[in-house]
């Protein structure tokens, strides 16, 4: 029987370090055009999700984002977003990691906590072709890409060059298709009508050149997806073949794919993901699921199956923290509704079933109750409190008991979590809370499921917690790691580029008197010495940081380039201070010195005990905040000065002509430092995600 995505959504729990209660988003970053007429008004929903390799393993360090709004995951894999700008009807969550393919959900959000699970595939290299000469790429089971030879960069021109390939097929006879899949099944068609799809295979393929840089195909290629044994009797002769648009979130119809033998044979102009898919036209359904005793049901697996064909796949979705789902349908279809335990110790157990539909207008399900007879259920609860006793309104706590693994949010500081189990015995469990306000967390705590409820009491969260970390390169191919500290995200090591963004050289000034006298960009080692730069990076001067490179660029704006990697750049005076704002809300933004935020910036240990860079005595240092501030010194129009005593960020805010503002952290407290220095002064540089 088919078996069709629900967009559906698992809802687990999960936070990151945010030290503002508003993550208020008033830019969207939304895709915009006729067709978001069917996504309704914008919104602004919670988000939490797991994100997982292809061995269901955990990933760390992916950068997860909705809107523009970005996260990163922590060592369980897990992000939450509060807040985001979404569309009422419509949500588009990106994850990015080094070293795998993009992946991606598209859901309908709920007005509570929607979780999400993405599982990102390898980026690892299949083959590798040369341009100008015909060859083809093909996967065990049969999938197969063929090439005549002529490739292009993003950009369009001619590429001449060795080519990786990259190649992923999914079939829809495996059940971790709906999480490897981007998006979901929601597509535009040809005549730009909403419709939910059934796929019968995807295939994803991306080029690259040596170095990593993205190609296409510079003409028509043809590719060739095997046909499920499962469909392959009632698969179409002819079939509409599909590309996932990344930028807007949805499959869009272009083309045709034709039935030779057990395959689909088809034609494309480009490549990204590709899907055979037949469409329907769609309604919005919303189910609810309780106990006997009117608990929600949180993360148990609801599959709809459509009725009147054979074959397909098991797609399934989950309730969220009050037992909801909802998603498109398609509409006009009888459906059967398959309610499953979401403890895969316990197997394919159906703990309930209903014939539904047909429906041809959005609906909602009057509430469903599992019988108590169908399974066994323990309710474990608590409070997670601070180290000041106060409930935690930031933060989550995860529970793992056997074959479940289940995140929730607090909500003004409690914590609960319905438990299904598919035995009466008792059933041991794992969990953890954490405070990301604080960047605490509890103890890893035991206990045991009794298939009634377990009372935890109140948890307090004061152990130490390290921050996720992700990675990302420039240029020059210099690789920096960067993590989330409140509502932002930093590099954590000093700027080391030698060149613009578009390629343009910075120049490296050794003389001192040339130096003192420049009013364009330029960068130096202190005291030009390259072991220098290897530690602590380059020294740039304020007009480096402004794209200053000759008199035009000074004279007019617009004309300036840019020194940070792409998507990043350089902090303005307010968002230095929001950072150290974040890190001591008694602060003022550097102005007012409470001896907290620049030792929880700066990097641990001392030169004279051999594990560190600063100075003895480097008070209050503690790096809490992950940023690892190193003593980097600077130079000045008298020469260099202060390397191991202090560390000097600019910022890219100038006071007046001659002067900018910086930050800067001391061996001998724990201030962070706002002040002012001449533009002709060499500092450190740290990016900011944009």
């Amino acid at each position: 029987m088919k078996k069709l995505l629900l967009f559906l959504v698992l809802f687990l729990a999960f936070t990151l370090v945010n030290c503002s209660s508003n993550d208020d988003n008033s830019s969207t970053n939304l895709p915009s055009d006729n067709f978001t007429e069917n996504f309704g008004n914008l919104a602004n929903r919670d988000f939490i999700g797991q994100i997982v390799d292809e061995n269901n393993q955990a990933l760390e360090g992916v950068e997860v984002k909705i809107g523009s709004i970005s996260k990163i995951t922590d060592s369980k894999g897990v992000f939450v977003i509060k807040n985001a700008a979404v569309y009422e009807k419509f949500a588009y969550i990106t994850a990015k990691k080094s070293g795998f393919i993009n992946g991606s959900r598209t859901i309908i959000p709920n007005t509570g906590i929607n979780t999400i699970k993405i599982m990102m595939l390898s980026a690892t290299v299949q083959a590798t072709v040369a341009s100008g000469t015909a060859s083809n790429v093909a996967l065990s089971n049969g999938s197969k890409v063929t090439f005549d030879g002529n490739f292009k960069t993003e950009s369009g021109t001619a590429y001449s060059g060795i080519v990786k390939v990259m190649m992923h097929h999914l079939d829809p006879s495996d059940s971790t298709t709906k999480d490897k899949m981007p998006g979901s099944l929601m597509a535009q068609n040809a005549t730009g009508s909403q419709r939910i799809l059934e796929t019968y295979g995807m295939m994803n393929v991306e080029l690259q050149d040596a170095s990593g840089n993205k190609l296409q195909i510079a003409n028509p290629t043809s590719i060739e997806m095997p046909i499920s044994s499962a469909q392959l009797a009632s698969a179409p002769t002819t079939i509409p073949l599909w590309y996932f648009d990344e930028t807007a979130g949805y499959w869009k119809e272009e083309g045709t794919a034709t039935k030779v033998g057990n395959k689909y044979v088809g034609t494309v102009n480009h490549f990204s993901w590709w899907n055979c898919d037949v469409q329907f036209p769609t309604i919005s359904l919303g189910i609810t699921v309780v106990n006997s005793n009117q608990v929600p049901m949180a993360g148990v697996r609801v599959e709809l199956v459509r009725n009147n064909q054979n074959g397909g796949w098991n797609v399934p979705g989950y309730t969220n923290v009050v037992g909801q789902v909802s998603g498109l349908v398609p509409a006009n279809e009888t459906l059967t509704m398959n309610i499953y335990s979401n403890n895969t110790v316990c197997g394919n157990q159906v703990v309930y079933t209903q014939q539904i539909g047909p429906f041809s207008s959005n609906t909602a399900l009057p509430i469903v109750v599992i019988p108590a007879t169908s399974l066994n259920t323990t309710i474990v609860q608590g409070t997670l409190t601070n180290c000041s006793n106060a409930s935690v309104t930031n933060g989550y706590v995860w529970l793992q008991t056997a074959g479940q693994f289940l995140f929730t949010q607090v909500t003004n500081g409690s914590f609960s979590f319905t438990v299904l189990n598919c035995t009466s015995a008792a059933t041991s469990f794992t969990l953890q809370g954490f405070d990301y306000d604080g960047m605490k967390s509890t103890t890893q705590q035991t206990g045991t499921l009794n298939n009634q409820t377990v009372a935890l009491g109140v948890l307090q969260a004061c152990t130490t917690t390290n921050n996720p970390t992700g990675e990302f390169g420039d240029i020059d191919q210099n690789v920096y790691t960067y993590l989330p500290i409140g509502q932002q995200t930093w590099m954590q090591q000093n700027l080391n580029v030698s060149r613009y963004t578009d390629g343009t050289p910075i120049p490296q000034v050794t003389d001192p008197s040339q130096w003192a006298s420049l009013t364009t960009g330029a960068w130096c080692y202190y005291n030009n010495d390259p072991a220098n730069g290897a530690v602590y990076g380059k020294l740039y001067n304020w007009y480096a940081v402004a794209g200053i490179y000759d008199a035009a660029s000074a004279a007019n704006p617009a004309l300036r380039k840019k020194l940070a990697p792409a998507g990043w750049h350089i902090p303005s005076d307010g968002e230095w201070s929001n950072l150290i704002n974040c890190l001591d809300p008694n602060a003022d933004g550097g102005n007012n010195f409470q001896n907290i935020a620049g030792g929880k910036m700066k990097s641990i240990g001392t030169l004279q005990a051999g594990n560190g860079l600063w100075q003895e005595p480097n008070t209050n240092a503690t790096n809490e905040s992950g940023f690892s501030g190193l003593p980097a010194g600077y130079r000045s129009s008298d020469g260099f000065s202060n390397i191991g005593n202090n560390g000097f960020w600019w910022s890219s805010s100038e006071l007046v002509t001659t002067l900018a503002w910086d930050r800067y952290l001391a061996y001998d407290d724990g201030n962070a430092y706002r002040d002012s220095f001449n533009k002709e002064d060499g500092f450190s540089v740290r990016c900011l995600r944009d």
